[in-house]
């Protein structure tokens, strides 16, 4: 078993080819944990709505209006920066594919592609309005279900998910000048579940409010998806060995786990995608991986993505069985919180992480999984408590 750090190293190991694709593997499966999120999402929604427990929100639209200057701006920027990359990209494509953050983030370009693609963007645009313009135009009335807005909140949640999950890493692991002098090369390198969720999940919430779509009902059509895609994402760190393991684990494998394959109990990630060969990274103690073909970690370590795939896979399955048992809006979310909060303090224990003094002596995540689980159970009596007062929000069952 290997690490890798592209996509198409996966590819060409798995059926021989030799092709080079710009699409490093952490960052393919993170894409990949937001489509399966919101395609849970999505469907939990529906049922939500076809129980009664969702309504649509009437939302007025100007028909017909003539293009505005800011879509046009805004189009001509977009065109811009796609042209003014697009010709470095096609005339040096092995660069790009190597390295497609540095080459994106990096300031050369073509600045005639650039005018053309602006445009290019901003005249479709103008068109596509003038096509569809009317005199006058007309205001009309649609209804918009909850389902509808899955768009949306997928892009607000990975806009601010992203950078609350990198600006915690920088938070934990310092880095800051070496982010703002290269932020194309360091942005992706590393993401934290647990900022991500503590700067996207009130952004989502802000969001739906304003729509007029229920916290208690959107964290339960959520806390499915959530945790699934945490899997997917730990898929990502397993494949490309993104420094996201254990502790050294130099211990015999246990006779209870003669059944499973030695990188189960114990793994050295080769071609890890930071090439590394110390589980803590680079260091004045730590050991030059450059004298390797291929870098590996010359201390095996427990392979803790792994472990919360495992997790997961049994948390996502009983949040399913239970999501239509529960009688209270807003319960299952404070189960997923529980849940989350537990399997990451366990898993804290043999993973590579930074105790701080001031917290006596817990990481950052273990103090955040011991907040996410007192947060979850405290949601749950509360929950709890509201179904009194409220019975006829009562889940399972249309609201009369």
């Amino acid at each position: 078993m290997t690490c890798y750090p592209k996509i198409s190293d996966l590819i060409n190991d798995w059926f021989g080819t030799n092709i080079n694709l710009p699409i490093q593997s952490f960052g393919f499966f993170v894409a990949l944990a937001f489509g399966v999120g919101a395609w849970m999402l999505v469907r939990e929604l529906k049922r939500k709505e076809k129980a009664g427990l969702l309504q649509p929100r009437m939302e007025r639209t100007l028909i017909g209006a003539p293009v505005t200057v800011w879509e046009l701006v805004s189009n001509a920027i977009v065109g811009f920066l796609l042209g003014y990359k697009l010709v470095p990209i096609v005339m040096d494509w092995q660069t790009f594919s190597n390295d497609p953050q540095q080459f994106i983030f990096a300031a050369n370009g073509s600045a005639v592609a650039g005018i053309i693609g602006a445009l290019l963007l901003g005249g479709l645009k103008y068109w596509e309005k003038k096509r569809e313009q009317l005199d006058p135009p007309v205001w009309k009335e649609t209804a918009v279900w909850p389902h509808e807005r899955i768009g949306d909140i997928v892009t607000v949640a990975a806009i601010f998910g992203i950078i609350g999950a990198r600006v915690m890493v920088l938070i934990e692991n310092g880095g800051w000048q070496e982010f703002l002098t290269n932020p194309g090369a360091n942005f992706f390198s590393g993401l934290s579940i647990y900022g991500g969720l503590l700067l996207g999940g009130p952004a989502v919430i802000w969001y739906a409010t304003r729509k007029g779509i229920s916290f208690f009902h959107l964290g339960d059509a959520v806390a499915p998806g959530l945790i699934t895609a945490y899997g997917v994402g730990r898929i990502g760190c397993q494949v490309s060995g993104d420094g996201d393991w254990g502790v050294v684990n130099l211990a015999p494998k246990p006779g209870w786990l003669s059944w499973a394959p030695d990188w189960l109990w114990a793994f050295n990630y080769p071609n890890n995608v930071n090439g590394w060969c110390s589980p803590t990274g680079p260091g004045p103690d730590a050991p030059v991986c450059s004298f390797l073909e291929t870098p590996y970690l010359l201390q095996p370590v427990f392979p803790t993505p792994i472990y919360e795939i495992i997790m997961v896979v049994f948390i996502a399955t009983f949040l399913i069985w239970i999501s239509r048992k529960l009688p209270a809006p807003g319960m299952l979310f404070g189960i997923y919180l529980m849940f989350n909060g537990a399997e990451r303090f366990a898993i804290e224990q043999i993973r590579i992480n930074t105790p701080y003094p001031g917290l006596g002596g817990l990481t950052q995540a273990e103090l955040i999984a011991i907040l996410l689980f007192l947060g979850g159970f405290a949601l749950i009596v509360y929950a709890k408590n509201r179904l009194k007062r409220y019975p006829e929000q009562r889940l399972n069952q249309p609201p009369r």
